[in-house]
Parts: C-alpha cells; structure tokens; sequence
C-alpha cells in the first residue's frame, strides 16, 4: 500500500499506447523492483467485441503481467466499470496517458484523476495541451516517448515520492497534489462550464 502506484485505465486503442510502458521491460523492471523504492502498476480497462485490435491489446497486456520479471508489480484489472474506476482515480498515485498526439478527444479520466490529487504523465494531447504542468506533473515528448517515459518516472518522480518529511510526508508531492486539484475544481468543472454557457449564450452581457 505504500508503493508508488501509477493507473493506465481507459478504453483500449491503438491510438492510446497501453504497450508503451512496457516496449523495455528490463529497464522497466529495474524500477519496479527497487526495494528501497518500490513502484507498482495498475493496466485496466476494456474494447468494444468489435475492435480487434483492442482486444488483441488486452491479451498482449495479459501476457506482460505475467512476464516473471513484471509479475508483482504489475496487474491487469478485468471488468472495468465506473466502480473500479472510481476505485483508481481515487487510489492512485499518478495517472498515466500515453496517446498519439491530436488523436485524444478531451481526456476526461485524467480530470477526475486530479480532482483525488492524482498527479498527470502524459503526452500533451486533449485537454492536457491547454495546461502548463510544470509545477503540476510531468509531461511526455512526441518523440522517443518510452525512453523518456523511463527517464522522469526514475530521476524525478520516485525520488520526488520518496522524499519525505519528518512526519512522513512528501511535501513536494502534496504541494502537486493540491495545485491539480485547484486547477481542475476551477477550471474543468461541470459548474464552470454551466456558468460559462449562461454568461456567453442565454445571458450575454450587453
């Protein structure tokens, strides 16, 4: 329970990347099985009956789960619904998105991520593009995105988790946690966007 705990749940598609946490697995272990700086994985989500891609997505994320250097720290969660999901925005420790950039619609689970502290990695795609994260998360590149992805979760986010303060605390952390949940709460709120559909349509100001 005191692992770092990082989420990918979310429709499976191509365009989303589930597999690109996993293109080094060796590195990827290396980090998982630190004992000193333990960090977990939760994969979790579903594809339409149509979709054979996602599907064969899901059964690839299946196998790696099980790979004997993974198994452990990581764990594909079956039957996705807004039950585990409500689960996993509130019991998570960083929320991961890995899309193609442009093809990501909006980014919505990444919102409800936030408003539980839930710190962002990501491509900058959907509503992430209209953010500054640099005091609120860790943004990924276009390009060697993996390789990346393996550098900040090593050199910055661990050791940033596992910093803590007398009282047990990682104060920097808390300090993001606090800083996305005031971003979303004012900014991508259902009540800010009623406000702004009164304001600008049915009541414009004259």
């Amino acid at each position: 329970e005191d692992a770092l705990t990082i989420t990918w749940a979310r429709r499976f598609a191509p365009y989303k990347r589930p597999e690109l946490l996993f293109k080094d697995i060796d590195k990827l272990s290396e980090i998982l099985k630190n004992t000193k700086r333990p960090v977990q994985i939760v994969v979790a989500g579903h594809a339409h009956r149509a979709d054979k891609e996602g599907q064969e997505l899901i059964h690839h994320i299946k196998k790696l789960a099980e790979d004997k250097r993974l198994k452990g720290s990581v764990v594909y969660l079956p039957f996705y619904n807004l039950d585990v999901a409500k689960i996993l925005v509130s019991g998570s420790d960083i929320w991961l998105s890995t899309p193609q950039r442009g093809k990501e619609a909006c980014g919505t689970s990444s919102m409800k991520a936030c408003l539980n502290g839930v710190l962002q990695f990501s491509t900058s795609d959907g509503w992430l593009e209209e953010v500054d994260w640099s005091d609120k998360g860790w943004i990924l590149p276009d390009t060697h995105t993996a390789r990346h992805l393996y550098r900040i979760l090593e050199k910055e986010m661990v050791p940033m988790f596992y910093v803590r303060n007398s009282a047990g605390i990682p104060s920097e952390w808390v300090r993001m946690m606090r800083q996305v949940i005031a971003l979303v709460e004012k900014y991508y709120s259902a009540e800010r966007m009623i406000n702004d559909y009164i304001k600008t349509l049915y009541f414009p100001q004259k």
